[in-house]
């Protein structure tokens, strides 16, 4: 991420947002509250490498990879 967009998301935190949640905050915690935990399937690749995929939520799938199991079931 560049320095200057960095900045500007730091000043206008600043500026607007000092004590706000962020909406995609307020979000989560309404759909966990609603829904429960979001559960994932890790499925290690031919690569080496780890790939987690959303079982149960409900507005499609969550994705993501990492080269240590460890990193993927801590979001790391």
């Amino acid at each position: 991420m560049g320095i200057l967009k960095v900045t500007k998301d730091r000043i206008n935190k600043f500026l607007f947002y000092r004590n706000r949640l962020p909406a995609e905050i307020n979000d989560f915690t309404r759909y966990f509250a609603n829904y429960g935990p979001i559960n994932f399937n890790i499925e290690e690749k031919k690569d080496g490498t780890f790939v987690a995929v959303s079982t149960d939520f409900k507005y499609g799938s969550i994705i993501t990879s990492a080269k240590k199991h460890e990193k993927v079931r801590r979001g790391n």
